[in-house]
């Protein structure tokens, strides 16, 4: 089971400040190893990629 979540707040001087996380719970041992193989892969172009989908979403309802 996973959960993603995007948070956005709006600071001054109309910034914008965005922030993803993503808990994963594995449940057996094809979990955790699948979890093993593909965090850093997760890390380095998914969650930033969902991150700038995110954004542009944002700016895009704030336009």
């Amino acid at each position: 089971m996973f959960r993603t979540c995007a948070s956005v707040r709006l600071l001054d001087q109309g910034a914008i400040e965005f922030a993803l996380s993503t808990r994963v719970a594995c449940k057996n041992l094809f979990g955790r190893l699948y979890m093993a193989a593909i965090s850093a892969t997760h890390r380095k172009y998914i969650a930033p990629t969902m991150l700038a989908h995110a954004m542009g979403a944002v700016e895009t309802a704030f336009r």
